[in-house]
């Protein structure tokens, strides 16, 4: 009877012994993936489920919520490069409205210049006009006075 005593009592030791160690083994893996995780940043850390208890639904946990982080990060780089393209476009597009914008400004300039020297013509053209027109009543003038010393009879 003590001899059976001693071998549950030993075989109780060993279980407990390797239970503990189980448990020590699952426990540094999951200590190791969150130092992994949380010291160095690396979303690709995986821990080894070593069981099927608690021990092993938190190592699939873990690995669960690494690959959420890491699916989050990749989403957010990705509308991190797609923002920046909208930026470069939009910079494209903002270049190519002030080119415009320029070019736009310098024809507007251009026939503003033209429309000043057109009006400077007319001013310049009315003006002959108007001298041609005093110089013609001046000769329209001189020419009645001339007819009319014509028709007086000359006396002799």
């Amino acid at each position: 009877m003590l001899i059976a005593a001693i071998l549950v009592i030993s075989a109780t030791i060993a279980l407990s012994v390797l239970t503990q160690r189980q448990i020590a083994l699952q426990l540094k893996d999951i200590i190791e993936g969150l130092t992994q995780l949380g010291e160095h940043s690396n979303l690709r850390v995986k821990v080894t489920p070593r069981s099927e208890d608690d021990l092993g639904r938190l190592a699939v946990i873990f690995n669960n919520m690494v690959d959420g982080i890491r699916k989050l990060v990749d989403n957010i780089q990705q509308a991190g490069h797609s923002m920046q393209n909208t930026v470069d476009t939009m910079q494209t597009v903002s270049s190519d409205v002030r080119t415009q914008m320029v070019s736009g400004q310098d024809q507007t300039n251009m026939v503003a210049a033209a429309m000043y020297e057109m009006a400077a013509s007319i001013q310049e053209v009315a003006s002959n006009c108007s001298m041609a027109a005093d110089q013609s009543n001046a000769t329209n003038i001189s020419a009645e006075s001339g007819k009319e010393l014509l028709q007086k009879p000359v006396k002799m």
